[in-house]
């Protein structure tokens, strides 16, 4: 069975392929954006985001979506990083004042549809929140994250170093159990 990983981004398309490297059934890539609802719940985004990657292509199809959850903040931003990036960018660290906790975790959900069924799968880390920006790697606010056992924030780490700090291949790790096929 072929499947098919859909995302605007890129560089995810760039992660998901080193992801797979050396399958014998890798995910092929679409680039195309997809409507994403701004809930709190991780898995009803990552859910709607699969089912409307299908019902657009009506093919079997891999999505994922990450939360960043920082504890001064509540867990915000949660699941609507994105839009927190895309308003704040540099400044979200400065949302945590001097001597706060600057704890947080991550999780990453990949989401595969194949029309009959969803199945959510997901990947967790553990860190902290850079008082500032360090690095150009990664995407959006990595540059801020410190995954816990590590110095640099994952937008400082080569690539090799990021994958294995990094939430999204423990989702897909987990993917590739449940579906032999990969």
């Amino acid at each position: 069975m072929k499947v098919y990983f859909v995302s605007s981004n890129r560089h995810k398309h760039e992660d998901v392929a080193r992801v797979f490297r050396g399958s014998k059934n890798p995910p092929r890539s679409i680039e195309r954006r997809l409507v994403e609802v701004l809930s709190h719940d991780l898995e009803e985004v990552v859910k709607q985001k699969a089912m409307n990657a299908y019902e657009s292509l009506r093919l079997p199809i891999i999505v994922e979506h990450g939360a960043l959850h920082i504890d001064h903040l509540h867990g915000l931003p949660g699941p609507m990083v994105k839009f927190f990036w895309e308003k704040l960018d540099d400044d979200l660290p400065a949302l945590i004042p001097k001597g706060a906790s600057r704890r947080a975790h991550l999780i990453q959900m990949v989401c595969f549809c194949d029309g009959k069924r969803l199945h959510v799968f997901d990947g967790r880390i553990e860190g902290n929140i850079a008082p500032a920006n360090r690095g150009r790697g990664g995407i959006h606010w990595e540059p801020m994250f410190i995954p816990d056992g590590h110095k640099k924030t994952l937008g400082e780490m080569g690539v090799g170093e990021r994958l294995k700090a990094h939430a999204f291949p423990k989702a897909y790790q987990a993917f590739r159990r449940a579906h032999h096929i990969f």
